[in-house]
């Protein structure tokens, strides 16, 4: 796989992984959390749903990416619109 290939696949990869991941994840069963020798662990909190409605679909912004090579100067540049 040639060079800018396995770039523009990593560089995508991690940006569609990024959108794509989970914000938290499970603690495995087994596993003992200690808290730190810096301080107390963080309680957690409740949270409440919002209270404003969500926005439809067609009123939310619209991102787009744009990515251009140039293969002489090797150089890679992104623009990201959002309408």
């Amino acid at each position: 796989m040639p060079k800018i290939q396995f770039i523009l696949l990593t560089f995508f990869s991690l940006l569609f992984s990024a959108c794509t991941s989970p914000t938290s994840s499970p603690t495995p069963a087994g596993v003992i959390v200690t808290p730190t020798p810096f301080g107390p662990l963080v309680t957690p909190t409740e949270t409440s749903t919002p209270s404003a409605t969500p926005i439809p679909a067609p009123e939310r912004p619209q991102v787009t990416l744009y990515a251009a090579f140039d293969y002489d100067a090797h150089y890679l540049s992104v623009e990201q619109t959002i309408v």
